[in-house]
C-alpha cells in the first residue's frame, strides 16, 4: 500500500504549478478550492490532494517533479 502526503504549507500555489498533476501517469492528484465558490467571485485558496491514492504505483515521479519538496510517498508493508 502506498501513502501520499502533500504538505500544504510547502505547496503555495498548486493551481499555478500543476507539476504533479501533469506528471503523474496514474492521475492521482486533483485540486480544489478550500474556500467555497461564491456567486460572482473567483474560487481561491487552492489545495492539491492525492484523491485517487489507491491508483498510485509508487513511481515517485510526483516527488521528483515537485519544486517545493511538498510531496512524500511512503510504502506500508
Amino acid at each position: 500500500m502506498v501513502r501520499i502526503e502533500v504538505d500544504k504549507n510547502k505547496c503555495p500555489s498548486p493551481r499555478d504549478c500543476r507539476r504533479c498533476l501533469e506528471m503523474c501517469p496514474e492521475s492521482v492528484f486533483m485540486t480544489y478550492p478550500r474556500v467555497p465558490r461564491m456567486p460572482g467571485r473567483k474560487a481561491r485558496d487552492w489545495v492539491i490532494v492525492p484523491a485517487l491514492s489507491s491508483q498510485c504505483t509508487g513511481c515517485m515521479i510526483c516527488v521528483e517533479a515537485c519544486p517545493h519538496n511538498a510531496i512524500t510517498v511512503t510504502f506500508a508493508t
